[in-house]
């Protein structure tokens, strides 16, 4: 069976949902925390980039090192604790809140 039209289908409702999130995000930042224009779109350029990288740097962990299952809950755990800690850090630090 051929699934290709389906998996295009899912792409490009993901990357619709991905970028209309990002302009809500940019209202959101500049709105509700006031913060600059070009602050709430560094926030959100490091973020995308971010989410486009971790999957390639886990895989080559995961292929090379550790196996997929092990991978997974080490970046699970990185995802639920770690990332919140650090974002909460930052944000003290630069904003002062």
């Amino acid at each position: 069976m051929n699934f290709g039209g389906l998996n295009t289908g899912n792409e490009v409702c993901d990357k619709l949902g991905a970028i209309g999130l990002l302009f809500s995000m940019i209202l959101y930042l500049t709105e509700e925390f006031h913060l600059d224009q070009v602050v709430a779109l560094n926030i959100l350029t490091i973020s995308s980039g971010t989410c486009y990288l971790t999957p390639i740097i886990g895989g080559y962990i995961a292929d090379a090192y550790l196996g997929r299952y092990l991978t997974l809950l080490i970046s699970s755990f990185i995802n639920l604790m770690v990332i919140p800690t650090i974002l909460t850090v930052f944000w003290h630090i630069f904003y002062g809140i």
